[in-house]
């Protein structure tokens, strides 16, 4: 992804965060999703796909699958939120978020592009760069980092990669 276009889902992130008063580190993605205006539906057994948006109304709800690890749905679910701001206007523009239909929003969900951005979106939004540097500052490795985030190491290790 270019510098600019990560450059603008941080900011982007920073003011969501804002706007919604989330905390960092995040415990809770259910919780965000709730101050957003969301619900979270949790699918039963094995799902094929990594979550779902469903339009109920002028509501949204985020449907994962059950049987994830904790810190899997949780970074699901901010992948699925990053979809819901960025490209599908939910809370931002309800003019977009009335033309989508659910073909759109499946169409939007299998974008390559908007799956690399939403990605991001979730890594700035469960590991704040402000935060990840003063960590790093203070000495901190990436097994701590990711304990501090309440993230994998994996997740960690490609959210620190970004800033190099």
């Amino acid at each position: 992804m270019r510098k600019t276009k990560r450059y603008f889902v941080e900011k982007w992130t920073n003011l969501f965060c804002a706007i919604y008063s989330i905390p960092s580190p995040i415990l809770d993605m259910e919780e965000v999703i709730e101050r957003f205006g969301g619900t979270v539906a949790e699918i039963p057994g094995s799902y094929s796909l990594n979550g779902n948006i469903i339009k109920s109304g002028d509501s949204i709800i985020f449907e994962i699958a059950g049987n994830e690890t904790p810190i899997r749905k949780k970074y699901n679910l901010a992948c699925l939120l990053g979809h819901a701001i960025l490209q599908l206007k939910y809370e931002i523009d309800p003019t977009e978020w009335e033309k989508a239909t659910p073909e759109l929003i499946q169409e939007s969900m299998f974008n390559a592009d908007n799956l690399i951005v939403n990605r991001y979106f979730a890594e700035a939004l469960l590991m704040p760069e402000k935060k990840v540097r003063e960590l790093t500052d203070e000495g901190l490795n990436i097994k701590e980092m990711a304990e501090y985030f309440h993230v994998s190491k994996a997740m960690m290790t490609i959210r620190l990669k970004t800033f190099n």
